[in-house]
């Protein structure tokens, strides 16, 4: 693999959140798709 980036444990690199939260206040919130492979499309 030819890249500029060193590979590094994504624990070194990302933090939990530990902040908790009651409840979230009521809103619309958007549609969330995955798209794999090239293979999604407008849902």
């Amino acid at each position: 693999m030819n890249t500029p980036y060193p590979l590094v444990s994504l624990g070194d690199v990302l933090t939990q959140y530990q902040e908790y939260i009651n409840v979230p206040e009521p809103r619309m919130y958007p549609k969330l798709s995955v798209k794999l492979y090239g293979k999604g499309g407008n849902a």
